[in-house]
């Protein structure tokens, strides 16, 4: 069989006609392709008839391989046949011939599928290492489409996100997930992708769509802490740095996915949404019973503002009022430090809560939850008074003797056996009253600019001062003091 020598046209050599399957028509080949073809042959050491020598022999014609059929074939035996040798240069020249074919048959395409030709956007472990050492590895960076439960992605930018993320997305190791590094300025490349299985799709799609699926396993699976960490820094680019929209999107998508590792260690991964900030006071105070739903410290140190945007909450809800208000409850007198700090932290998440629900314009809708009414009955008020019969002679005397009164320690009472702040001066010898605003003291103090100190209003005051007949009516809490209790400052005096 008379062939071209390789490298040129011009010199022929023959071969047995036993090695005619290792040789190609080129000229059944259109012709604006055969330079190409002929480079890319002459590259896997694939031997050309020489010109003219096929048309009248049927022999021969039976025998050369032609066709894009027979062409794929065989280059698909010559790369495991040459393994790395098989260059970068000659996988992406493959697909640029089959690129530029308007109609691939599905033998080309199967074909094409199984051979690594396609270049992968994210290295190996693997390959790092070999970079690393300097010996990179070619087979290594390209991949079939042939893998069982991998589906293969090209993703791109679009002028709708402020940053650019498609690099760093592709550097993602996400389970399941194999990213392409595709020339779509190449005529023909995104069709002959799409028409292999090939999912091309913008960055914001892929965050909202394919992302939160993959973020439980990618981060709680045998993956190295620097590979999750990849992950969390590219979601917190999104949720953190993207205009407002996009950010509202990717936290839409992300919210309900459980990732988030739990103080409790035992427990799953929790949404960020069901979780509450660990730097939030009435969260500090009651750290232990919301084990939870605290964020695992190191996590949310690090996280903090991706948490924050995906909803982690600086309130408690409803039955986390409740928990905290049955721990209270059981403390016993006389009060620690740390029992008047969960006191007067619980009474303002307890008094925020209750003005978010008296604050709605729906009269039907300003109902507190049964939760919330169940922990602002228990014993969870800082109060003061009413005072002995020893402890207001004291009183009596040091005012005489023109003496700083000793201040009457805090004990808990509920609601309904209290009276608001505002009547407390009053009423303080015949009734308890609260002392959620002298404990504010401790708590709320502030310095300005001049250094002079001064102490914010109570979230408890601003809901008794809004809607104090509320308060009354669900809680019992009293504005004024009871008429059967009014005789007692008379009897006081009479000793």
């Amino acid at each position: 069989l008379k062939v071209e020598r390789f490298g040129d046209a011009a010199d022929l050599s023959y071969i047995p006609l036993g090695e005619a399957g290792a040789t190609f028509d080129l000229h059944a080949v259109d012709s604006d392709w055969q330079g190409d073809v002929r480079h890319l042959l002459t590259d896997c050491r694939v031997h050309v008839p020489h010109a003219g020598l096929l048309e009248d022999n049927t022999l021969l014609q039976a025998l050369v391989p032609r066709g894009d059929d027979k062409l794929v074939s065989l280059l698909a035996e010559k790369l495991e046949q040459l393994g790395d040798h098989f260059s970068a240069r000659m996988r992406e020249a493959v697909l640029k011939y089959f690129a530029m074919r308007r109609q691939n048959s599905g033998i080309v395409l199967s074909t094409l599928r199984k051979m690594p030709l396609f270049l992968r956007a994210n290295p190996t472990a693997t390959e790092r290492s070999l970079r690393s050492a300097g010996e990179p590895s070619v087979g290594s960076r390209f991949v079939p489409l042939d893998l069982s439960g991998v589906r293969y992605y090209h993703l791109y930018d679009t002028k709708h996100t402020k940053h650019k993320h498609a690099g760093n997305l592709m550097q993602l190791r996400l389970p399941g997930c194999c990213f392409l590094a595709m020339d779509s300025h190449q005529t023909g490349f995104q069709e002959l992708y799409k028409s292999l299985g090939v999912y091309s799709v913008d960055t914001l799609t892929f965050v909202t769509e394919t992302l939160p699926g993959k973020l439980a396993s990618a981060l709680g699976g045998r993956g190295s802490e620097a590979e999750a960490n990849r992950v969390l820094e590219e979601l917190t680019a999104w949720v953190v740095d993207e205009d407002e929209l996009n950010r509202k999107r990717v936290a839409d998508a992300v919210k309900k996915v459980a990732f988030v590792p739990c103080v409790d260690g035992e427990r799953r991964p929790r949404p960020a949404r069901d979780l509450v900030d660990a730097d939030a006071p009435v969260a500090k105070a009651f750290a232990a019973d919301l084990q939870h739903a605290l964020p695992e410290p190191r996590f949310f140190q690090a996280h903090r503002k991706m948490l924050k945007g995906l909803g982690m909450r600086s309130y408690l809800r409803p039955a986390e009022l409740k928990l905290c208000a049955d721990r209270l409850a059981a403390s016993v007198d006389p009060l620690s430090e740390e029992t008047t700090k969960q006191s007067f932290w619980l009474v303002e998440a307890l008094a925020s809560n209750l003005l978010f629900v008296f604050n709605k314009v729906d009269p039907a809708k300003r109902k507190p939850s049964s939760d919330v009414l169940a922990a602002a009955r228990g014993r969870v008020l800082l109060t003061t008074g009413p005072p002995t019969a020893e402890q207001l002679q004291d009183y009596v005397q040091r005012k005489a003797s023109k003496q700083d009164a000793v201040a009457q320690p805090f004990a808990l009472s509920t609601f309904a056996q209290t009276l608001v702040p505002a009547c407390q001066t009053r009423a303080w010898s015949c009734f308890p009253a609260s002392a959620h605003d002298d404990a504010a003291r401790l708590f709320l103090r502030r310095s300005d600019d001049a250094g002079k100190v001064s102490v914010g209003p109570t979230k408890l005051s601003e809901v008794v001062q809004k809607h104090g007949s509320d308060l009354e009516k669900h809680l019992s809490f009293k504005t004024s003091v009871p008429l059967e209790t009014m005789a007692r400052p008379l009897a006081n005096l009479s000793r």
